[in-house]
């Protein structure tokens, strides 16, 4: 590495880098033109009703949350943020309040550019894109909800267990493709073999080679939308169950399995009926329990699927993988469209019988149908 000073003093190589945050001050955030919000970002005030309102959470990302429908002053939601901040923080806690089948809510993220000190070879780069939630509530007069769109949102507990979803809950992976491609495209344009650093002070000469140094560990940039999972749902109904998953670069996450996708990982628990899950780039990993379930298109199966109503008829392909359970009440439609057969442990029980294509291998041994 070669390094010029404006005085000519040579100072050393440093090998590693980091972004150099100045304290007391925020960086510069920029929205993205591609998105247009509806309402300025601003401060929450805690147990306002609102219908629509926007906010910047702890990743710098820009986050919107909207009902969608007919609404009065006491219909909306509110927000809790993670230690009842105003702004900069994550949502502890969305409560809706008073809505009914006709209202959708989103929830969407935008990310915005930063502007660091990270020296003359890159000071732009974007936040994450995404943002998390603790919990989804509702009140009491809330009897139902049209549906539920979770753009590049992670959500530990959609908890409405008395709630009929009319529509679907949705979640992709919103913008978070986008930040990938640039940010990871902005550090590997700092591996330039020969790099020429500029040192505009003696006083900070050597920070600013640290920041501008494009060796080192820190040069690594960790992919995000394949963090982008589906945790606990409750419901009383729900239409249906949709993930628009992106194929993703790996995200070191040490504790998913499947790193690249946009997976089902919570537990699922519906006292009436599903209508479908449609996630097929996505795994189920826990467990899906609902009165009855139309049909499953699933990328990979790992875990329990139940349904208790025998009135209620479930179709389902099974995925190239599947380890588990699938205990049918009613009648079984089933199909080995992408599925080896031979690969495939587990136990399915259909109380109403079954019928579907043939696999490739016979699976007799653990198959059970009761009538």
């Amino acid at each position: 590495m070669r390094i010029r000073r404006h005085d000519g003093i040579t100072s050393r190589s440093i090998r590693t880098r980091r972004i150099e945050r100045t304290k007391g001050l925020r960086p510069i955030l920029d929205c993205l033109e591609v998105r247009q919000l509806l309402t300025t970002p601003g401060d929450i005030v805690p147990g306002q009703i609102y219908q629509d309102v926007a906010f910047v959470d702890s990743n710098w990302d820009t986050v919107e949350v909207k009902v969608n429908g007919p609404t009065t002053v006491s219909t909306g939601f509110t927000l809790r943020l993670a230690g009842d901040a105003t702004d900069y923080a994550d949502i502890d806690t969305l409560n809706l309040v008073g809505l009914t089948s006709a209202d959708s809510v989103s929830v969407t993220v935008t990310p915005n550019e930063l502007t660091i000190n990270g020296g003359t070879i890159y000071n732009k780069m974007y936040s994450s894109g995404y943002t998390n939630i603790r919990t989804i509530t509702a009140s009491d007069n809330t009897t139902g909800l049209g549906g539920l769109s979770l753009s590049a949102v992670i959500v530990g507990d959609i908890a409405l267990p008395n709630v009929a979803i009319a529509g679907s809950i949705t979640l992709d992976t919103g913008m978070t493709a986008f930040v990938d491609r640039v940010d990871s495209s902005a550090i590997a344009s700092l591996s330039s073999s020969s790099p020429v650093v500029t040192i505009t002070s003696p006083i900070t000469g050597e920070q600013e080679i640290i920041d501008e140094s494009p060796v080192g560990q820190g040069s690594q940039y960790n992919p995000v939308t394949g963090l982008i999972d589906l945790y606990n749902v409750e419901a009383q109904s729900i239409g249906s169950i949709v993930i628009n998953g992106a194929i993703s670069g790996t995200t070191n996450d040490p504790y998913d399995e499947t790193q690249v996708t946009n997976d089902l990982r919570g537990i699922v628990t519906v006292s009436g009926d599903i209508g479908s899950i449609v996630a097929p780039r996505s795994a189920m990993r826990n467990a899906i329990r609902a009165g009855g379930i139309g049909s499953i298109q699933l990328g990979q199966i790992n875990g329990e699927i139940t349904t208790t109503d025998a009135a209620q008829p479930l179709t389902i392909a099974l995925p190239k993988t599947f380890t588990g359970f699938l205990n049918v009440a009613g009648h079984l439609n089933l199909g080995f469209n992408a599925s080896t057969a031979d690969l495939d442990t587990g136990d399915i029980t259909a109380g109403g019988g079954s019928r579907g294509s043939a696999p490739r291998q016979p699976i007799r041994s653990w198959f059970r149908t009761s009538t």
